[in-house]
């Protein structure tokens, strides 16, 4: 029995980092809607059929806030799929105005 749970854990484990996105370089700004805000119009740029208000994408900052450093940012979407996508046409960030650099 407790092989069966360790082995269901590690499912569900695996199964959600697939739909998770871990961006850096995002600058440190107050608040959990300006984030959620920042991310939603990266996506946009990335992949615009990707629409984060409905999609159930959640956001939040990785590690302690520290002045100096900007934290990394942990997206998770709903699927496996969206994740998937976004990694794909992340390559498309370099050629855009408003975040290539």
């Amino acid at each position: 029995m407790q092989k069966l749970k360790y082995a269901v854990k590690t499912v569900v484990k695996s199964e959600e980092r697939e739909r998770c996105v871990v961006m850096f370089g995002m600058p440190e700004e107050v608040g959990e809607n300006v984030l959620h805000e920042s991310v939603g119009k990266l996506l946009e740029e990335i992949a615009p059929s990707h629409d984060t208000s409905r999609s159930g994408t959640s956001c939040s900052r990785i590690g302690r806030k520290r002045p100096d450093i900007s934290r990394p940012v942990r997206v998770c979407f709903t699927d496996r799929t969206s994740a998937h996508s976004v990694l794909r046409n992340s390559s498309k960030l370099k050629n855009s105005e408003r975040f290539g650099k």
